[in-house]
């Protein structure tokens, strides 16, 4: 409370408890808990600004983590840590091909330490099977990171275009395209 305009207009619901809950639930004794702070609490905001004002106010500024992500294409896993060497991360079925891999690992060193929290984001909603939604402004990358994180786990992605003008049809399939219009 009081941090900023756009803390103010994202408050905490039952929903977000309940994720920290749950991303609590699947990676306990693995990252520590204010990690798990950090990502729902202080990186859900864009402005940086906000970011600073909530990681001051729950006391976590000296929690910088880097996450790093290793493949095993042997054990069809991938893997991500916050430390190097750690023997602690979480993992992920991977069916990527050794090609893709190899891609990817290029695309992953491009990314900024906002895309990687991203995709560890990501990667704590499919562990605790919990939905998401990544917000951000136009061309920010949001596409660009889901589609990547697809490409990790070695996944089809369908992508629907919306704006707030979609229906929710779309993803219910109660909508009918046509070829024709009138």
């Amino acid at each position: 409370k009081g941090i900023s305009d756009e803390a103010n207009a994202s408050p905490l619901t039952l929903s977000d408890i309940e994720k920290y809950r749950k991303f609590r639930e699947v990676t306990y004794d693995i990252f520590d808990k204010d990690i798990i702070s950090l990502m729902l609490l202080a990186y859900r905001f864009i402005h940086h600004k906000t970011i600073s004002d909530a990681i001051s106010k729950i006391d976590v500024s000296d929690m910088i983590f880097k996450p790093i992500f290793s493949f095993h294409p042997e054990k069809k896993k991938l893997t991500i840590s916050v430390k190097e060497k750690s023997d602690k991360n979480i993992s992920l079925d991977c069916d990527a091909s050794e090609d893709d891999i190899n891609s990817i690992k290029s695309e992953l060193a491009s990314l900024t330490l906002p895309e990687k929290r991203c995709i560890l984001f990501l990667a704590f909603s499919v562990l605790s099977k919990q939905a998401c939604l990544i917000k951000g402004e136009t061309a920010s990358g949001k596409s660009h990171i889901i589609r990547l994180f697809a490409k990790m786990l070695g996944k089809k992605l369908n992508v629907y275009q919306m704006n707030s003008e979609t229906s929710v049809s779309i993803l219910t399939g109660q909508s009918v395209l046509s070829n024709h219009l009138s």
